[in-house]
């Protein structure tokens, strides 16, 4: 069907998730549909929206595309596409099969843009591309999809940093305040080579890498944020316009294990709350958030067993804290006492961090950039101002040692007389001729 469509001349829009697994699969999908001598229009939905969106259908009907095709986007069961001839390609989970012309799904899959890789290469010429469906892999999978066969070949041909940079500068493009993820589409489809991507040469690289520099800022921010241990679950609440909800959960995961990380977004889009939830363990997480609102539809709980989320209104959220505190009550929450105290001390230990980094009064480079001299001034002074507490601390050390007083000074003179009492039984087991000779002035010349 897509083939034939490119073929009469007639436009394939190529509708596509802002992630790396997505906008690299369209990437691909494009490349192949120009080489059978089609046209392409590229769609995602606006912040905040998905393809299940009326405005968005209406948007995708209006653009005179003769065929759609669909990628990463999900695959909700009974919703209809047959307004227009549709291939829906996926790998989350599915409740259902959607109603339209091909539905090529597979949740086992590592990535859409291996699944579109396969499903592409016997009807056009892309193998030069195909480090295109190694972006997507990593991006969706990391270092588990390292074993599959396009994401090595790509190593070995364009090294093993270059394809996770471009990885980490795509999805900033659909991670930041105001997202654009044409903008990476568009430096995917020009590139010949991943690496001239991750050396930021041309406008769109640039802008790449201009966007990560905003995400990493929002991510830092979120961090700092100290969850809250309710049962099973441990709920951190940001407000942060970048879409940064699925970083924060991810890094929680391991250290708040057994718990479930659940990491409520409540700035990305006004009178939304968008959720991501992960796990350290090998839980079921879409039936874990099912069990708290199992009426819930729509974007409730979607995506994979392992990493799920949802897009819920203020009042729906607030009765699945509700939902949370009842399943508590009901399990008891002793089990999961220790994930309390690992919480307090995680965010005391980031809190640790993040001192000692203002008290170098500098930042840290944010992946590989160098900075100039008069970057690195105007952090310090920035630092000077933001940091009281480091400036108070250091004052109070100066002034101690002034006084020549407090433990710290009483500690190093123990240390000093306890260093010289070694040196003294040292030279007392040494023959008394050595001791001479040591102790025997210079003979003047």
């Amino acid at each position: 069907m897509l083939a034939g469509a490119a073929r009469r001349g007639g436009p394939v829009a190529v509708v596509y998730h802002a992630d790396a697994d997505g906008i690299s699969a369209a990437a691909l999908a494009c490349t192949a549909i120009e080489r059978l001598g089609g046209t392409v229009v590229t769609l995602t939905p606006p912040k905040g929206k998905n393809v299940y969106d009326e405005t968005f259908r209406a948007r995708l009907e209006s653009s005179g595309a003769k065929a759609a095709l669909v990628l990463d986007t999900g695959g909700r069961g009974g919703s209809s596409w047959r307004r227009l001839p549709t291939v829906i390609v996926d790998h989350h989970a599915a409740d259902g099969a959607p109603d339209v012309d091909v539905f090529v799904h597979d949740e086992h899959a590592t990535s859409t843009s291996l699944l579109v890789l396969d499903l592409l290469r016997p009807l056009a010429p892309i193998e030069d591309r195909a480090w295109l469906a190694a972006v997507g892999a990593l991006g969706d999978r990391g270092d588990a999809a390292r074993s599959e066969a396009p994401v090595r070949a790509a190593t070995a041909r364009f090294g093993g940093a270059s394809v996770p940079e471009v990885v980490s500068l795509v999805n900033a493009s659909g991670r930041a305040g105001d997202p654009a993820p044409e903008i990476a589409l568009e430096a995917l489809r020009a590139a010949d080579d991943p690496r001239t991507i991750a050396r930021g040469e041309g406008a769109t690289a640039a802008r790449l890498h201009a966007m990560r520099v905003e995400v990493a800022e929002a991510s830092r921010r979120a961090r700092r944020v100290a969850p809250r241990i309710r049962g099973r679950w441990a709920i951190i609440e940001i407000h942060e316009k970048c879409r940064v909800h699925g970083i924060i959960a991810s890094a929680w995961a391991r250290r708040l294990a057994p718990s479930i990380v659940l990491v409520a977004n409540k700035g990305y889009v006004e009178g939304r709350v968008h959720l991501s939830v992960r796990s350290h363990e090998r839980t079921d997480l879409r039936a874990a958030m099912r069990a708290l609102l199992p009426d819930e539809g729509g974007d409730y709980a979607a995506g994979h067993e392992r990493a799920t989320g949802a897009i819920i209104d203020v009042p729906t959220y607030e009765r699945m804290l509700r939902a949370i505190d009842d399943e508590a009550a009901r399990l008891g929450g002793v089990e999961h006492g220790r994930a309390r105290s690992r919480a307090t001390s995680s965010a005391r230990g980031s809190s640790a961090r993040a001192r000692r980094r203002r008290r170098m009064e500098i930042a840290p480079p944010s992946w590989g950039e160098r900075r100039t001299t008069h970057e690195v001034e105007s952090w310090r002074e920035r630092a000077s101002e933001d940091a009281p507490e480091a400036r108070d601390t250091e004052e109070a050390r100066q002034q101690a040692r002034a006084r020549g007083g407090g433990a710290r000074s009483a500690a190093a003179a123990r240390a000093s007389r306890e260093r010289r009492r070694v040196d003294r039984r040292a030279e007392r087991r040494q023959p008394a001729g050595d001791r001479a000779g040591r102790n025997r002035a210079p003979r003047r010349s």
